[in-house]
């Protein structure tokens, strides 16, 4: 069980890796750019992912202590860097975050306007439109608060957070 809890962890650090094959259509050189940006998303997340948990791990005064708190991460940064500089450390990983979670609506707006160009999902007139710059806004706006109303239980109950990105990310890789 603890192994694939581990697997499961790895996963979370793939999941970007299909963004380059979702944006070809609006890629130059996507013949050549696309392949490289899947295969160098996949080499960047092992070794920075591995660097950064085990780093983490070995920096960690005591792992139980850590445990015991809200987030474990922001205990072994301030405790060993000091409050000021973990608490910078931690906020440049929640930036980072963020900025995967948008990479992560990126492609799926672009599936979005992909399908409703098809007529394959309901509505899919109002999700097929460009707006003046070209960007399929409507479809941008459905998969931001699609993943905002999926988020709302997490505000309440942690082990709503971890259900539904674990049953997300086990969900993605069945699709694939």
């Amino acid at each position: 069980y603890a192994f694939l809890l581990g697997l499961l962890l790895a996963q979370y650090t793939y999941t970007g890796y299909d963004a380059s094959a979702h944006m070809t259509e609006e890629t130059v050189g996507a013949e050549t750019t696309a392949p490289w940006g899947v295969v160098m998303s996949v080499v960047v997340s092992a070794f920075a992912g591995y660097i950064v948990l085990m780093g983490l791990l070995a920096a960690a005064p005591d792992l139980a202590k850590a445990a015991g708190y809200i987030n474990p991460v922001l205990y072994i940064l301030e405790s060993r860097l000091g409050y000021i500089l973990g608490t910078i450390f931690f906020a440049v990983a929640v930036g980072a975050q963020f900025f995967c979670g948008m990479s992560s609506i990126t492609p799926n707006s672009r599936m979005i306007y992909a399908f409703s160009r098809d007529g394959a999902i309901p509505f899919s007139d109002t999700w097929h439109r460009l707006d003046s710059g070209r960007t399929p806004r409507n479809a941008i706006i459905l998969a931001a608060v699609c993943a905002f109303v999926l988020a709302i239980p997490s505000v309440v109950n942690f082990a709503a957070y971890v259900a539904i990105t674990s049953i997300a990310v086990i969900a993605l890789y069945i699709a694939y």
